[in-house]
């Protein structure tokens, strides 16, 4: 929980800048890259597209929606309750189906 917390104060590109280790910088970039990649490949599979307008929806379902979801619990500490993944199953479904 401590993790998933510390996570949610910081945005990836504050490990990148400033004065982190080369070794921490080089992961979160791969990283970066990674998550990049995947999103690409989600919206080249279920979209069949990867335009700017596919590459934001898959951003926003993947990513976004359950950051959102569970951002309120992290901040008081306490595990999301099981709604949450009810309304980020519904959320996907209702981005994904239009």
């Amino acid at each position: 929980m401590e993790a998933a917390c510390f996570l949610l104060l910081h945005h990836r590109d504050d490990f990148v800048r400033g004065e982190w280790p080369p070794a921490l910088k080089q992961r979160v970039v791969a990283q970066a890259r990674q998550v990049e990649s995947c999103v690409k490949r989600f919206a080249r599979e279920t979209f069949k597209s990867t335009d700017s307008s596919h590459l934001r929806r898959a951003s926003f379902v993947l990513l976004e929606v359950p950051l959102a979801a569970v951002r309120p619990h992290l901040r008081r500490a306490e595990p999301p309750p099981a709604i949450v993944d009810e309304l980020i199953r519904t959320t996907y479904a209702a981005i994904i189906d239009a």
